[in-house]
C-alpha cells in the first residue's frame, strides 16, 4: 500500500510539471522541505532518538 502511494504521488507530480512547468515556489517548497528534514534528523540525533528501524 505504501509503495502504491509513492507511485501515484510521483506519477501525479510528473504529470503536474509536465503541464505547468517547474515554477519558482516549487523551489521554496522543496528548500524548505529539505530543512524541515534535516533539522528533524538533527534534533533527532541530538535527543539519542535517531532509530534505523521503520515502525
Amino acid at each position: 500500500m505504501d509503495n502504491a502511494l509513492r507511485v501515484i504521488c510521483l506519477r501525479q507530480l510528473i504529470r503536474i510539471i509536465s503541464i505547468s512547468g517547474w515554477s519558482s515556489l516549487l523551489n521554496i517548497l522543496l528548500v524548505f522541505m529539505i530543512i524541515d528534514y534535516v533539522t528533524g534528523m538533527g534534533a533527532a540525533a541530538k535527543e539519542s532518538r535517531l532509530n534505523r528501524r521503520r515502525v
